[in-house]
C-alpha cells in the first residue's frame, strides 16, 4: 500500500524541516507530498531533511514551489480569463512538473481553476448551510439558481482548460510525469463530476484522477454530487486520494474525527493509488497519529 504525508502538516511554528522530517518517519511514513506552501527560498532546507530523513517524494502538489504572493492557487489557475494570468499558470504547472520529475515524484497534484463569477452566491450558500439552513425553501433557490450560473458559464472556463492542459501534458509524457486533475472543494471550482469524465476521456493516460476525500464530503453535504459517485465513475484513472475528515465544511482534520464513512469508501481506493494523509498543522503528532491508526483500522491503509 503506497501511503505519504502531506506537508500541509508540516506549516507549523518554530519547528525546522529537518524536526518536521523525523516526526514524519516516526510517525511510520517513508513518504510525504511537497505542497504548494513550500516557498522557492525553503527548497535547500526540505531537500537537506528528506535526504538527511530518508523520506522519499510520493508526489506533488502545484504550484510547487509555492510563487511569492498571498494565494500561490489563484497564481496558478489554469482556466482563468485573463491570459497573463494562464500564461503564469502554464509556467507554475510546467515547473511543477520539472520539480516532480527532478525528486523521482511521478504525480503532479493540480487545480484547475474556477469560475470567479459564482463566489458571492456560493458564500452565500455556504452561509446558509453553517447556519443549518440547507433544508429551507431559500437554500434550496439559492443553491438551483447556482446551478444555473454554473452551466452558463461553464464551457468558456472548460475551453480554455482544454487548451492549457493539450500543452502541459506534453510536457508531463516528455517528463515521465503524470498531471492528477483533483476534485475541489467548492461548487465553482473546475472540474464538475460530469467534466472530470470529459477532460479524462481527452487526456488519459497523461492526465488521471485525484480524490479528495474532504471536498467531496462537502460538495455531497451541501446537495451536489455524492462523495461515491465520484470513485466509481472514476477509479479506473485513480493516481492518489488526499485523506482527511469534514464536520461541516470543516475539512483538514484527521480521519476518525468527523462524519466521512472512510470504512464504506475503502473498497473504492485502488490498491496501486497513493494515500496522502491531508490534515492541518493545528494538529498534533497524537491526533495525525491517531488518524493514521483509524485508516488502518477500516482497510484504508
Amino acid at each position: 500500500m503506497k501511503f505519504a504525508l502531506s506537508t500541509m502538516w508540516w506549516e507549523q511554528d518554530g519547528a525546522s524541516f529537518a524536526t518536521l522530517a523525523q516526526r514524519t518517519r516516526a510517525l511510520g511514513f517513508a513518504h510525504v507530498e511537497l505542497g504548494y506552501r513550500l516557498t522557492e527560498e525553503a527548497l535547500p532546507a526540505v531537500d537537506a531533511a528528506l535526504a538527511k530523513s530518508g523520506l522519499a517524494v510520493s508526489s506533488i502538489h502545484a504550484p510547487f514551489p509555492g510563487p511569492p504572493g498571498p494565494s500561490p492557487l489563484r497564481q496558478a489557475d489554469l482556466s482563468s480569463p485573463d491570459p497573463e494570468v494562464r500564461r503564469r499558470a502554464e509556467a507554475l504547472v510546467n515547473r511543477s512538473l520539472r520539480e516532480a520529475a527532478t525528486r523521482g515524484a511521478r504525480v503532479v497534484v493540480v487545480h484547475a481553476g474556477n469560475i470567479e463569477a459564482l463566489y458571492a452566491t456560493e458564500k452565500e450558500l455556504d452561509r446558509l448551510f453553517e447556519a443549518g439552513c440547507h433544508n429551507s425553501p431559500e437554500y434550496t433557490r439559492l443553491r438551483e439558481e447556482l446551478w444555473r450560473q454554473r452551466e452558463a458559464l461553464a464551457p468558456q472556463y472548460l475551453e480554455r482548460l482544454y487548451d492549457a492542459l493539450s500543452r502541459l501534458c506534453a510536457e508531463a509524457q516528455a517528463l515521465g510525469v503524470s498531471i492528477a486533475l483533483e476534485n475541489r472543494a467548492h461548487f465553482r471550482d473546475l472540474p464538475s463530476l460530469p467534466e472530470m469524465g470529459k477532460l479524462l476521456e481527452t487526456f488519459a493516460p497523461a492526465v488521471g484522477y485525484w480524490h479528495d476525500a474532504g471536498h467531496a464530503y462537502r460538495l455531497e453535504a451541501m446537495g451536489f454530487w455524492p462523495q461515491e459517485g465520484w470513485l466509481r465513475a472514476y477509479g479506473g484513472y485513480l493516481l492518489g486520494t488526499h485523506l482527511h475528515d469534514c464536520v461541516g465544511l470543516n475539512d483538514h482534520r484527521p480521519p476518525g474525527d468527523g462524519n466521512i464513512p472512510f470504512r464504506q469508501l475503502a473498497p473504492l481506493f485502488p490498491v496501486d493509488a497513493w494515500r496522502v494523509v491531508e490534515v492541518d498543522a493545528a494538529y498534533g503528532e497524537g491526533a495525525l497519529a491517531s488518524g493514521v491508526a483509524y485508516l488502518r483500522s477500516v482497510g484504508v491503509l
